[in-house]
């Protein structure tokens, strides 16, 4: 998933610092939307949406 949909697969920025960055945005990405998933299916649609 973080790699084919979130751009994990490859480095926008170079080195180091760039490339974990970029890992730890992506991550974040993926664990907001996890968490609003699981809102949405305890609470219903009346969820705060970030889209």
């Amino acid at each position: 998933e973080l790699k084919n949909q979130h751009g994990y697969d490859i480095a926008i920025s170079s080195g180091l610092f760039g490339m974990r960055i970029q890992g730890a945005i992506s991550i974040f990405n993926v664990n907001i939307k996890r968490i609003l998933t699981l809102l949405k299916k305890k609470y219903g649609e009346n969820t705060p949406s970030f889209q």
